[in-house]
């Protein structure tokens, strides 16, 4: 991303972030950068996240967050959408916001070599890598992992 792109997606997440604080006055959100990537991610009532995508319109971002509000005011434990267990470890499509355990998504990681598909969207992030970067780079995503884990909202 371009300087002159990436000062325009941030205005943009500025004036996403003033919406959802408006019409969602009774939920708690906070609004972090991702360090990794740089994409503003919205935590949730302190428990789930999504990403702001620079191509995610605020009805995608609207559907995404009464997805989450929905499941956690109903209580609704989502299976992973890979390998149809109880999620261990989160993982959430930036995209779509379909969630899915964290070793499903090293596996899509292995499979794509380095590219991450969505089973369910289609959405890819990452880029090829020789074979003898993926051992490393999954362990890289682990300690991300677990890190996240330690880390409370």
């Amino acid at each position: 991303m371009s300087v002159e792109e990436f000062n325009k997606y941030d205005k943009r997440c500025d004036v996403i972030k003033n919406i959802i604080l408006k019409d969602y006055k009774d939920i708690s959100f906070d609004f972090v950068r991702n360090p990794d990537t740089l994409i503003v991610e919205i935590i949730i009532n302190k428990a789930v996240k999504i990403s702001i995508l620079p191509n995610n319109t605020l009805k995608d971002i609207k559907r995404h967050i009464d997805k989450k509000i929905s499941n956690q005011h109903n209580g609704v434990s989502e299976d992973c959408i890979m390998c149809c267990e109880k999620i261990q470890n989160n993982v959430t499509c930036s995209k779509c916001s379909n969630n899915y355990c964290s070793e499903c998504y090293i596996n899509l990681f292995k499979i794509g070599k380095g590219i991450i598909k969505c089973p369910h969207c289609r959405f890819e992030i990452g880029e090829i890598m020789p074979d003898y970067m993926i051992p490393i780079c999954i362990e890289d995503i682990r300690f991300k992992i677990e890190l996240r884990k330690s880390q409370k909202f």
